[in-house]
């Protein structure tokens, strides 16, 4: 009896106890809340007051700040009376890495945050809170959608990006919830992208122990040849991947089997030819430093910054830097060809089109500038030389146009920029547009087709054209833009052994993009790379990251 209600005095002092302790962390826990929460009022005022007198403190977008504050009565994100919050933990920690992202840890108020991130004044937190924002409405635009406006320093490039609203984004991140994973979705969704910040992180890397060493030649180095620079040779492909450690390890000062394999893949990935033999271009490429390796990547990570974030299905893209094209279906490869793009002074431009008809033994209708510049000239030394070309002259008489006799007109009296007359070649194997055209939807009259220059797809440098792009296999592409409709390969190819021309419109546009890549990889490690045949890599900075100089203005990116 005395035993169980000792048990019961004690089981009640213990709930009581338990109780006395809940009740205990619970008015902890409320006051930890009044106590964090005791200037929210403070902070929105000190807010808005910042955003109203545009505080120079630093150099924030204030006009976003309005729109974003104004859409939530002032109430912060990324502070609170305490100090900053998990999500502002998170904004810095990536904004602390936006080096991986080729893009300048100094454009987002790195230092400033760090400075103010430990203060308590409601003053300086209310300034904590729009710096936070201020870069995260930079960052999320830029790795978005680029750092640059691409036409503003590159003329050629027209594809322009997706537009970005800064104030939406962060809207959107805000109600996610997790800023990190919110943040890396916002980089281009590419593998080609991913695939070039791995292969950034790998070169980095790889500086940081020191440029690789420079190999000399005097003159072609063949296979099994004595070369006094091998062991340096060796070095230089081992770091970059191309050589096995053992391979590396070996002294004889000899071009050997090990060297000429290495050698053949370092020249398949720089778009030279792959025969080892160690020629002075090999040599070029090899001895690129490691930084400028570096800055390319950087260069192209931005230009996919430029690139639609959703690709078709089905499409077409030309890489002008790699003289390639790839036909893509669901994301893989289905057909490549080497291509032949536009003369250093007439380069092919980036664009985004799409193909609407396929011609089968097209007529040419000579653009002016083409026939006043190139025609004029060779009609000029031989009057023959438009009748063995088969090329008709045609002048506009009021509304109808009629065919000239060549041999009746003074050709040496047309001077100036103006032509009065219009070209035409005929149908045939003589065409400068070969057998096959397939016409594009775009403001510059660029378009694919075939050549009866077939022998200039040898050369492994092919700027021959006058900005069009000639394909190598275009019956080959023929029948894959036209797979599925009655225009077989049988059909196409009965059809081309005529003079008589077809136009065959596609029911479905199939998209192109034409576009210039000096470096990508496949892999996220040794990435490939092209020479920069328009010299357009030097139009943007020498790296992203001091390339503050060139923007226009704080926040005046891609998206803006």
């Amino acid at each position: 009896m005395y035993l169980k209600n000792f048990i019961k005095t004690l089981s009640g002092a213990r709930i009581f106890h338990a109780t006395t302790v809940v009740a205990a962390l619970a008015l902890m826990a409320v006051g930890l809340w009044l106590f964090a929460h005791r200037h929210d009022g403070a902070l929105k005022q000190g807010i808005s007051s910042l955003i109203e007198r545009r505080d120079p403190y630093a150099k924030l977008n204030y006009k976003q700040m309005q729109a974003f504050y104004a859409t939530r009565a002032h109430k912060t994100v990324w502070v609170d009376g305490v100090g900053p919050n998990k999500k502002a933990g998170e904004l810095r920690e990536v904004l602390a890495h936006a080096e991986r992202e080729a893009l300048p840890t100094s454009d987002y108020h790195l230092d400033e945050i760090n400075a103010y991130w430990s203060r308590t004044s409601l003053q300086d937190l209310a300034r904590l809170e729009l710096l936070l924002t201020d870069a995260f409405m930079r960052y999320g635009v830029e790795v978005k959608a680029g750092y640059q406006f691409p036409r503003i320093i590159d003329p050629d490039w027209h594809i322009d990006p997706e537009r970005v609203d800064p104030v939406a984004v962060l809207n959107q991140t805000v109600e996610q919830g997790d800023i990190s994973k919110a943040l890396t979705g916002l980089a281009p969704p590419h593998a080609a992208y991913r695939n070039l910040r791995a292969s950034l992180q790998f070169y980095r890397e790889i500086l940081v122990t020191g440029e690789w060493p420079h190999v000399a030649i005097t003159k072609d180095i063949k296979p099994e040849a004595a070369y006094a620079d091998s062991g340096k040779l060796r070095t230089r492909l081992f770091r970059e991947g191309y050589l096995s450690k053992a391979a590396a390890s070996h002294t004889e000062r000899v071009y050997d089997a090990s060297l000429v394999e290495a050698v053949k893949e370092f020249q398949a990935r720089h778009g030279l030819p792959s025969n080892g033999v160690l020629d002075r271009y090999t040599v070029r490429a090899l001895n690129k430093p490691i930084s400028e390796r570096i800055s390319e990547i950087e260069k192209n990570m931005e230009r996919w910054r430029w690139m639609p974030r959703q690709m078709p299905e089905r499409y077409i893209s030309v890489n002008i830097a790699d003289y390639k094209l790839t036909m893509y279906e669901k994301s893989a490869p289905v057909l490549d060809m080497k291509v032949i793009i536009g003369k250093k002074y007439r380069a092919t431009p980036v664009i985004a089109s799409d193909i609407e008809y396929v011609d089968l033994n097209p007529t040419w209708n000579v653009p002016q500038r083409i026939a006043r510049e190139d025609m004029l000239p060779k009609q000029r030394e031989d009057l023959e030389f438009f009748a063995r070309k088969g090329i008709r002259v045609w002048s506009r008489r009021g509304k109808q146009m009629v065919r000239i006799d060549p041999t009746k007109v003074h050709w040496d009296k047309i001077e100036g920029e103006r032509f009065p007359y219009y070209l035409e070649q005929e149908a045939g194997d003589g065409n400068s547009l070969g057998r096959i055209k397939f016409g594009l939807s775009n403001a510059f009259d660029i378009y694919l087709h075939d050549t009866p220059q077939r022998e200039l797809f040898k050369n492994s440098v092919r700027a021959f054209s006058s900005g069009c792009i000639r394909v190598e296999q275009p019956e080959k592409l023929a029948a894959k833009v036209l797979e599925g409709s009655r225009w077989t390969p049988d059909r196409i190819a009965n059809a081309l052994e005529k003079d008589n021309t077809y136009r065959i419109a596609l029911s479905r546009r199939l998209p192109v993009y034409i576009v210039y890549l000096t470096a990508w990889s496949s892999d996220g490690r040794a990435a490939e790379f092209r020479d920069d045949v328009y010299v357009r890599d030097r139009a943007l900075p020498d790296t992203l990251l001091l390339s503050g100089l060139v923007k226009p203005g704080k926040l005046a990116t891609a998206g803006i």
